[in-house]
């Protein structure tokens, strides 16, 4: 009995683990990502009305930030110690990385990364609230990892926000590990309705 307990818990485990990885279960990717976006995504092309300020900067959307596959692989740095490197298993394309050095204003949601008395000044901005295990896991090009220069902002979560500043386009490596390929050094916020 107690060996059949500790498959069935074994067998669950894996499962739920393989959640926040690259199993999707039996959907097809494809579908996978008509679901998120039915549920609970910003219209990909998010346009900026006037009323914003938004007439010095360029109007991203994760239609062209997270319009392509790109996964994060592993490669064999040394393989007597098996040491290995992370890596993009494609170039970015070419249109994407001209948007580097650029003022653009991107929209999405907030995930705070460190709060001061309530107040973030790094966050990822997401193209969606599907993170990880509560939903299709993010790809690496669905998100933009963002640092206010200025004040901190209020951390506000599961409301569509557009932020305003200067993106950069390239893989973001910290301790070993890619952090993502988009950073943007923002100088505004706006959140409301879109």
């Amino acid at each position: 009995m107690n060996l059949l307990r500790a498959t069935v818990w074994a067998v669950l485990g894996t499962s739920l683990m393989t959640g926040c990885g690259e199993h999707r279960g039996t959907v097809a990717p494809e579908a996978a990502q008509a679901q998120t976006l039915r549920r609970d995504a910003l219209p990909v092309k998010t346009a900026l009305n006037s009323k914003a300020g938004s007439s010095d900067y360029l109007a991203v959307g994760f239609d062209k930030l997270s319009g392509f596959p790109l996964k994060v692989i592993f490669g064999m740095t040394n393989p007597v110690t098996f040491a290995s490197a992370p890596k993009l298993n494609a170039p970015i394309p070419e249109p994407v990385k001209a948007l580097d050095g650029k003022a653009v204003a991107v929209t999405g949601f907030m995930l705070p990364l460190k709060l001061e008395d309530g107040r973030t000044r790094e966050f990822l901005l997401m193209k969606n609230r599907s993170l990880c295990c509560f939903g299709i896991p993010l790809e690496i090009n669905d998100w933009v990892c963002v640092r206010m220069t200025n004040q901190p902002v209020k951390s506000v979560m599961d409301v569509p926000m557009t932020v305003y500043g200067t993106i950069h386009v390239g893989e973001i490596l910290e301790n070993g590990q890619m952090a993502g390929i988009y950073r943007l050094e923002g100088s505004k916020l706006k959140t409301g309705d879109f």
